[in-house]
């Protein structure tokens, strides 16, 4: 027999029976409101950062655009020492042109190379002599104001300051790239009249170059007597001549010592025929350039022979020259000779330095300003010593100062 099923009523919405909660007093519990669910999809995150992204990115580009970067200012190279150096010249020239002082103030000027380490300059010192008065405090402002302009690697420095005298250094790089050496005016001095005037012949020149020069920079119109054949025999006499000075031939004669004591080469000797003497006078003349004379070296022997010094004379006579005997024997007849000849010619009066000491030259020069104020000029013949030089340089500012005046010896012969 079947089983007899009975079939449930099936729920709906609307046939649903709604069940309550009851609390354990047996009062329905209200249910809880359901809860709006906050929770965002992974979506709509990635959404949001994609475009905050792109808004900065956009920001960054247009501030880009708008305010481009300023780029990092060029490399300057540093400025080498001697640029350094150029600008200090430039500055001290312009102050110069301030202060009124030209190129006719500077007196000597002097460049040497120096080295410190691994850097190599040019120092230069500069000897001003003012021609107007200017004060030195003034010229180290303006210097001070000028050249420290110029930045920290720059300096001023006082060496010295008196009344007479300032001294300044210009440093680069601690460097003494220049140093100046300032004097006041001179203050004139009324002349005192000419007393006696003197003729100073330095003879044996052409060994020693640098005495020679030495002695042709002194402030007096010196005369120069040059060998023939030396090794600066050349040099020295177109130097002497292009300042203006007597140049002479120095013609070796035949002493009486000979040939213990040789005059060197070029000698003329009692022994030569008329000729030979000749020829070998025309050579020795030949060799120095520039003569306007001559005097004899040694010659103790040949300048006592009347015949063969009027031989010599004659040929140095129809040559324009003059002839100074250097009496080196009180016997010699040169002088007389060449008065017979027409030839103009004088005579030594002191030799200056036979002893070759200092003061004893001196005495020698005293000597002849002596002879000078008495017969109203005088002769005196030195030699390229350093001695003879000293004596010369501490001498001769004075003797003007004594109404003494150093001429050429030419201006003294008759």
């Amino acid at each position: 027999m079947a089983k007899k099923t009975t079939k449930r009523p099936s729920s709906s919405p609307s046939t649903k029976r709604k069940t309550s909660v009851r609390s354990r007093s047996g009062a329905p519990k209200k249910a809880r409101p359901r809860k709006k669910s906050t929770r965002r999809t992974g979506v709509n995150i990635w959404g949001y950062v994609i475009l905050i992204t792109l808004c900065l990115l956009g920001g960054f580009l247009t501030a880009r655009w708008v305010f481009p970067p300023t780029p990092p200012p060029p490399k300057v190279p540093p400025v080498s020492l001697s640029k350094k150096i150029r600008m200090v010249d430039l500055a001290l020239k312009s102050q110069f042109y301030m202060l009124g002082l030209s190129e006719e103030d500077v007196v000597a000027r002097k460049s040497v190379v120096r080295k410190k380490g691994d850097r190599r300059w040019t120092e230069t010192t500069t000897r001003i002599q003012l021609s107007a008065p200017i004060s030195f405090g003034r010229i180290t402002r303006h210097l001070e104001r000028e050249i420290r302009g110029l930045g920290k690697e720059y300096a001023v420095v006082k060496k010295r300051e008196s009344s007479d005298v300032l001294e300044l250094d210009i440093r680069v790089d601690d460097l003494r790239a220049h140093h100046l050496v300032l004097h006041a005016p001179r203050v004139a001095k009324p002349e005192r009249p000419v007393e006696g005037r003197i003729a100073i012949v330095i003879d044996d020149l052409g060994y020693d170059k640098r005495t020679g020069l030495a002695l042709l920079r002194l402030d007096a119109p010196l005369s120069f007597s040059v060998f023939p054949f030396a090794p600066h025999s050349r040099e020295l006499a177109r130097k002497a001549s292009q300042e203006g000075r007597d140049v002479l031939l120095h013609l070796p004669m035949e002493p009486k010592g000979y040939p213990g004591q040789d005059p060197g080469k070029g000698k003329l000797l009692t022994t030569m025929g008329n000729e030979e003497l000749l020829t070998q006078l025309d050579q020795d003349l030949s060799a120095v350039p520039y003569v306007k004379g001559v005097n004899n070296h040694m010659g103790s022997k040949f300048t006592e022979n009347s015949e063969l010094m009027r031989l010599v004379l004659k040929d140095i006579g129809k040559r324009g020259f003059f002839f100074l005997d250097s009496r080196t024997t009180p016997h010699s007849v040169g002088f007389r000779v060449a008065q017979e000849l027409g030839i103009k010619t004088g005579q030594r009066n002191v030799f200056l330095d036979n002893d070759r000491d200092v003061a004893k030259i001196k005495t020698q020069i005293a000597e002849l300003v002596e002879m000078s104020k008495k017969n109203g000029d005088a002769i005196g013949i030195g030699h390229p010593h350093p001695e003879m030089l000293k004596a010369l340089q501490e001498t001769i500012p004075s003797l003007r100062e004594n109404g003494i005046e150093v001429v050429p010896v030419s201006m003294l012969l008759e």
